[in-house]
């Protein structure tokens, strides 16, 4: 008898990666806002005719609390006045060089990799979701009414917790369901030549209903909040 013939060997196919765009913009944006924070005290008068005169030097975004709080750091008093879009701004400012440093390498280290995998939508909806629920949750841990927070960092834990649920669950229900809503749905198929491929089988309308909700509690949230003040 003859033998059967032999198996053909296994070969990897390549994921379908994306080309990031969304990781260098933000980096651009939170560059730019620092300088902002930078050199707009040497001009806050001419804007802010009340400004005091004390803050209008060069400050490197660390020591000009007046300067976070024009452009949008998170403030007790002021959020629970109306101004919840500051849970959005406070996301692209840094308190000090220390700060931005440490957070815009985090952010190209994680970020790059991640909108090469989760793709430009998936990855900005991730990034500002997680940014939001951090600015709202620092802006119920604020100590007092004079205390400011900003930063990406909320947005930036947001995207590493999205790379350990994609490389790694666990077996946890939490990280199965967060897989399930937002992480690449993976099946391999074949192209018109008969070629073995990997698609993801997620589509923007298949996942955009979870942040879109959680957005839309953490505003009814601020709102609650600001009533029951």
């Amino acid at each position: 008898t003859s033998s059967p013939p032999p198996a053909p060997p296994s070969r990897g196919l390549p994921l379908p990666l994306h080309q990031p765009f969304w990781t260098y913009a933000l980096l651009v944006a939170i560059g730019l806002m620092f300088l902002l924070e930078t050199v707009l005290p040497r001009f806050a008068n001419d804007i802010v005719p009340y400004f005091p005169s004390t803050y209008v030097t060069l400050s490197l975004g660390d020591s000009n609390r007046y300067i976070l709080i024009l452009l949008g750091a998170n403030s007790k008093p002021l959020i629970l006045a109306g101004q919840v879009w500051r849970f959005f701004m406070s996301m692209f400012l840094h308190i000090g060089l220390t700060h931005l440093f440490f957070n815009a390498y985090a952010l190209f280290i994680f970020g790059v990799e991640m909108e090469r995998v989760f793709g430009k939508a998936r990855f900005l909806t991730i990034y500002i979701l997680s940014g939001l629920l951090a600015s709202f949750a620092s802006f119920l841990n604020l100590p007092s009414d004079y205390a400011i927070s900003a930063g990406a960092s909320g947005a930036i834990f947001g995207i590493v917790g999205m790379e350990a649920a994609y490389f790694f669950i666990g077996g946890l229900i939490s990280g199965a369901l967060l897989a399930y809503v937002m992480l690449p749905n993976y099946k391999i198929t074949e192209t018109s030549f008969g070629q073995p491929r990997v698609i993801d089988r997620s589509s923007f309308q298949t996942w955009i209903w979870a942040p879109v909700a959680a957005v839309a509690v953490l505003f009814v949230g601020s709102y609650v909040t600001i009533w029951l003040r």
